[in-house]
């Protein structure tokens, strides 16, 4: 009966550790409990080899937190950090997700602007601006690289009367007919361009004099060969056409192109459907 206090004291002591935890008032009780066996040995005449044997020992009681204790503020605190930091990263994401889609719908706007500022809508040929834009390139590349580069330039004879005797409708597919015809028998290379009205301009580069009005002659012969339809009808119409080809004398690129104005005028004058060169 005298060891029951021991062991009460041992299993005492033991349980303030469970699921890793330390209850201090516990701890205590359990050292009490297990002086108060102690004691009880010796008064309670234990044999002289059992009581002899806890003389000369200190009793060392060693008291600290829990593991779980010590780190349960830092837990805590990491758990905020945590949220705040997995907060930012939502909205973090959230914002480039819509400045990312902000920014390719203004990009498919500009693309849109620059695609209606550089194609003519009723011929989906390139503009005046496009024109002036491509001829500048080619005229620095030529005058480098010491290239032939020849422009013609195409106007639809009596154009304004067609159109006063059988409507705009009808003369928007002479126009969408005169483009798709001068595309046609022109190459990849050359551009193609409306600079109005009934006015059209083809860049080609790399070709001299002698090609450029083989060009326009094919034009001609084309237009002769399969006659354009306006409003379900033929249309009687001629092309007059003039062909320059750049000259070492040609300081910009306005000269040049004015050049080739010059020289369809001259065609006009000369007749329906007549070629002039310069």
């Amino acid at each position: 009966g005298y060891l029951v206090p021991a062991f009460t004291a041992a299993f005492l002591g033991s349980t303030q550790f469970k699921q890793g935890r330390f209850n201090v008032w516990g701890t205590l009780v359990s050292v009490f409990v297990l002086a108060a066996g102690i004691k009880g040995l010796q008064l309670w005449g234990a044999p002289t080899w059992i009581s002899d044997a806890f003389n000369g020992f200190s009793l060392l009681v060693a008291v600290g937190l829990a593991t779980e204790d010590i780190y349960a503020e830092w837990r805590q605190r990491a758990w905020v950090i945590g949220s705040i930091v997995l907060l930012l990263d939502a909205v973090f994401m959230t914002l480039s997700v819509l400045f990312a889609k902000q920014l390719r719908k203004r990009l498919e706007m500009e693309q849109q602007l620059q695609w209606l500022a550089n194609t003519d809508g009723l011929t989906g040929l390139g503009t005046r601006r496009a024109l002036d834009a491509t001829l500048d390139v080619e005229w620095r590349r030529a005058n480098r690289n010491h290239m032939p580069l020849a422009v013609l330039m195409i106007d639809v004879d009596e154009f304004k009367h067609f159109n006063d005797r059988y409507g705009h409708a009808a003369g928007d597919d002479v126009l969408r007919g005169v483009a798709e015809l001068v595309v046609q028998n022109t190459r990849t290379q050359d551009y193609v361009a409306r600079l109005g009205g009934d006015e059209f301009a083809v860049i080609l580069p790399n070709c001299d004099m002698q090609a450029a009005v083989t060009f326009a002659d094919r034009i001609r012969a084309a237009l002769a060969r399969q006659p354009l339809l306006a409003a379900g009808a033929r249309a009687e119409i001629a092309l007059s056409q003039g062909v320059v080809e750049l000259h070492a004398d040609d300081a910009d690129v306005s000269t040049f192109l004015a050049r080739a104005d010059a020289a369809c005028y001259r065609a006009k004058n000369e007749g329906r459907g007549a070629i002039a060169s310069d």
